[in-house]
Parts: C-alpha cells; structure tokens; sequence
C-alpha cells in the first residue's frame, strides 16, 4: 500500500504517517516546506526503521504540483493507494467551495 499524506508538520499529518508506516505503508509526505517533511521522514524512520518513506517539495493548492506529486508516487512506488490531505486550509477550502 502507498499512502500520500499532504503534510502539516505535527499533529494528524504527522502521526498519520507514523501510524501508516507502522502498518507497512510505503508512505510520500507532501508539503510546500521540504525541510519539514525531511525532518518527519526522520522521525517516521526511527520509530519505524524498515518504513519506505520519501519526501517530496509541493505546493498542494497547486494542480500541476498535485499530479506531480501523484505521478511521483507511482514511479517511485509502482501505485497510489491512500491520500490523506492534512492541511486544514484545504478541509476549509474545500468547505467553502462546494
């Protein structure tokens, strides 16, 4: 299984990734800030040393950096199973949109 997490740095998105992982997820952390998600890749890899886990710089209000982000997923990991967008500004976009 491939998990996408669309990243906040602490909280749901973070420990998400951790409980994915822990469920032998290979799991992409996305976010406009890639030293955020280097640094919880780390923490994903010490509490779960054998996780597949990639860190990848987008911008997820952006469409362009959306699919390629879902086009990096399938090249490193072969499929995308889980997305998981962790970033309350998109629950309220999304919330305001409809």
């Amino acid at each position: 299984m491939l998990t996408l997490i669309s990243f906040h740095f602490s909280g749901i998105g973070l420990e998400s990734s951790i409980l994915f992982a822990q469920e032998g997820a290979n799991v992409l952390l996305v976010d406009i800030n890639i030293e955020a998600v280097q640094g919880a890749t780390e923490i994903i890899r010490q509490k779960q040393p054998d996780a597949k886990v990639l860190a990848i710089r987008a911008d997820v209000g952006q469409e362009e950096d959306v699919k390629a982000a879902v086009d990096t997923a399938i090249k490193e990991f072969g499929r995308l199973d889980v997305m998981v967008p962790s970033i309350p500004s998109i629950i309220f976009a999304a919330m305001f949109n409809t």
